[in-house]
């Protein structure tokens, strides 16, 4: 395989680490995921640390669990 054929194989994608489980930060980087995929941009999400129970935030303000479903619905992608 030359470089050329290589680099064709590269997969493009913005990566999101979410490490906080706070209703607000949580919320803000999922809109940001929302907006890249409505952009036709393809986004990965990595929850670690305190991030892996941003699924179970119950706020009324900050509606995580809401974001989530459009974000799978679009096509992101989570990772733990």
């Amino acid at each position: 395989m030359n470089l050329k054929e290589e680099k064709s194989q590269v997969e493009n994608f913005n990566l999101v680490i979410l490490l906080s489980k706070d209703p607000e930060r949580a919320w803000n980087a999922l809109r940001i995921v929302l907006g890249l995929l409505l952009e036709g941009e393809k986004v990965k999400i990595f929850l670690t640390g305190e991030g892996v129970e941003v699924p179970d935030i119950e706020h009324p303000k900050f509606n995580v669990k809401e974001l989530l479903k459009k974000i799978l619905d679009r096509g992101g992608e989570f990772f733990t």
